[in-house]
């Protein structure tokens, strides 16, 4: 049973993706059919190549997954699916959560799911954004790596040591942290042709994992400069959200159009620091979070950083009932 603080919504952002996705909310939900119907409509007037619904239902080209996949198509489908699922939630009177902690791009379905951007200038914008991401991994050729075992402090030890190793001048592009998800996992990126000494510092350090994602589009980095940059013609005609947005970069709440406009904005080459947001949790006594995407990609960080807070996932119809009578139980 969910006592005292009240319930947050979670947001993923890319990696959560999976074919069905979303399916099931489809067939049993007349709000998530509009949602996932406006979607399909909305890249038709864009002039987007592709339907979300048959994207992430079927995925028949393998743009979610694997050596096609594809951002600019994959964070049009995660947007949908999270307002999808928050708009079933309100259709089956679940009591409104609190507080929205987004992860990357999960920061944009929230803005979408509480009411601050609409549907179709969310997915323009995360499409464009997802193309500007592709262009810039060409440009500058960059890695993105995942470490396991090892603190995000012991980690930039060993790149500076790196960094002076390798004779890399400060300014000069060269491996930063990207997204610190809990205390012993981060990503990485940086580029590709250090990638072999990077690895063999962090491995002599202690850690017990350090693995490309070869299909990964780098994010979250100082060498985005460029990408952030034309990201920033895109001008967002935001409203207030509903409930506050905890940042993802500064784990602060996001209450206005000016604190969101200014967190939007150099979103792209700023670190995550999710375990941040997770430990806010903690603080302030929730006990509750419903994961807003496919998958429990955040629910099994969480499990790391906050066990007493209960994850629910939304993935299944069978999730969203039993979200409905968990948080019932409290209204």
């Amino acid at each position: 049973m969910v006592e005292q603080k009240g319930h947050v919504l979670l947001f993923p952002g890319q990696g959560s993706q999976a074919r069905g996705m979303g399916e099931e909310l489809y067939n049993n939900s007349l709000a998530a059919q509009a949602v996932f119907d406006d979607a399909d409509k909305i890249c038709k007037r864009l002039g987007l190549p592709y339907r979300i619904t048959e994207v992430c239902f079927q995925d028949p080209l393998g743009q979610l997954n694997g050596e096609n996949s594809d951002t600019a198509v994959i964070q049009p489908c995660l947007l949908t699916y999270g307002v999808a699922a928050h708009r079933v939630l309100e259709e089956l009177k679940v009591p409104p959560a609190s507080l929205s902690l987004v992860h990357s791009a999960g920061k944009y379905t929230a803005l979408a799911a509480t009411g601050a951007l609409d549907l179709e200038e969310a997915i323009h914008f995360v499409s464009t954004r997802g193309v500007v991401m592709k262009e810039a991994k060409a440009d500058i050729q960059a890695a993105v790596v995942v470490v396991v075992g090892l603190e995000s402090e012991r980690i930039l030890e060993e790149l500076a040591k790196a960094r002076k190793q390798l004779g890399i001048q400060e300014g000069e592009l060269f491996f930063d942290l990207s997204s610190l998800n809990t205390r012993i996992q981060s990503m990485l990126v940086g580029p590709k042709r250090f990638l072999v000494e990077v690895t063999e510092n962090l491995i002599a350090a202690g850690a017990r994992q350090v693995e490309e994602y070869k299909d990964a589009i780098p994010s979250h980095y100082t060498g985005l400069a460029e990408a952030q940059r034309r990201l920033n013609e895109f001008k967002l005609h935001l409203r207030a959200p509903k409930m506050p947005l905890l940042d993802d970069i500064t784990n602060r709440a996001l209450e206005s159009i000016e604190d969101i406009n200014i967190a939007v904005e150099t979103h792209l080459i700023s670190p995550v620091f999710w375990r941040g947001s997770l430990l806010h949790l903690n603080k302030n006594g929730y006990q509750c979070g419903l994961e807003m995407g496919p998958g429990v990609k955040l629910k099994n960080m969480a499990k790391r950083e906050c066990p007493k807070v209960l994850v629910l996932p939304t993935s299944s119809w069978k999730d969203i009932q039993a979200i409905k009578r968990e948080l019932s139980k409290t209204a």
